[in-house]
């Protein structure tokens, strides 16, 4: 009997002690900080950021919040809606968990943000064009759109981002991103929009050598021809036109010849890729006319094209 009183009564301090916890953190006032500041586990501050990436586990959501340094924010049992590259607001504990300080958030806001580029004050983003009082140049900016005109409220400073060109050498979908890689860049891209081999411009912000991109433009790669393309380094993304000369199979591996008027250029499509570019024995011929999108390999001292897309 007198166990179970006790038991009640550390239940009843242990209740009433997170109460009074409860009650005196939302008196508290944060201290407003950059993340690079936050230190110290037990602390209650304030920081806002760009969300730079999402991770999702069950009903659980881990935020990775930038404002030039980078911190973790998990969301348990989360319903709410936060997207990459959302403007955040959040005041909490900062609490350490396998040597990582996370922010434990208390109360939080979440303010969507327009990333583009504007010329001649027209401000093209990824959801569109907007009319905009905006230098020339990339911006990055909190405001109100009604119809084709938006309204800015708040920049963020151009350093927190890193501009990016160049030519996609490499690319590849996980679940709901795309990530890729410049040619002759060690930096990987992430964005939440397939794209395939082609020139890029944009810019993003970059967490440990991986850049989220916020905002791009994205064409295709010119056409070259096949004597160009043979003066292309290993590795490098090309795209030519041709007449197929001859087809060889060997093993169910396809062997093209392609040529136009400068030269001649092989194409080998092997087994395993031929569903993925909708090509078979049957429905590729000699006299065919097609266009090769790929990346330029070094076989045995020759040049050929190892095919991503082929029309």
């Amino acid at each position: 009997m007198r166990d179970k009183g006790l038991v009640g009564g550390a239940t009843f301090c242990a209740v009433t002690g997170l109460a009074i916890l409860c009650i005196l953190a939302h008196g508290i006032k944060p201290e407003e900080m950059e993340i690079a500041s936050v230190r110290e586990p037990g602390a209650y501050v304030a920081c806002e950021g760009i969300v730079g990436s999402l991770r999702h586990s069950g009903d659980h959501l881990f935020v990775e919040l930038f404002d030039g340094a980078a911190v973790i924010v998990p969301f348990f049992n989360f319903t709410g809606d936060i997207s990459v590259g959302d403007f955040l607001s959040v005041e909490g504990m900062v609490s350490e968990y396998k040597g990582q300080l996370e922010i434990i958030p208390e109360h939080y806001r979440v303010t969507p943000m327009y990333y583009g580029q504007c010329s001649d004050s027209l401000f093209d983003t990824l959801h569109g064009e907007f009319h905009a009082d905006l230098s020339p140049g990339f911006h990055a900016v909190i405001g109100s759109a009604e119809g084709d005109h938006l309204t800015v409220e708040k920049e963020l400073p151009e350093t927190l981002f890193v501009p990016f060109h160049g030519t996609i050498s490499w690319c590849t979908t996980h679940d709901t991103e795309c990530e890729f890689t410049l040619y002759g860049s060690p930096l990987h891209f992430f964005t939440e929009h397939f794209l395939g081999l082609g020139e890029i411009s944009g810019f993003g912000i970059c967490i440990e050598q991986q850049v989220t991109v916020l905002y791009y433009q994205w064409k295709e790669l010119p056409l070259e021809s096949i004597a160009e393309v043979k003066q292309k380094p290993e590795g490098y993304p090309v795209r030519v036109q041709g007449i197929i000369e001859s087809v060889r199979n060997s093993n169910r591996h396809l062997f093209v010849v392609l040529t136009d008027s400068t030269g001649c250029i092989l194409i080998p499509i092997f087994k395993d890729q031929q569903e993925i570019l909708g090509i078979d024995a049957e429905t590729i011929c000699k006299g065919q006319e097609i266009t090769v999108t790929g990346i330029l390999h070094i076989y045995q001292g020759t040049p050929e094209i190892l095919p991503e897309v082929v029309t």
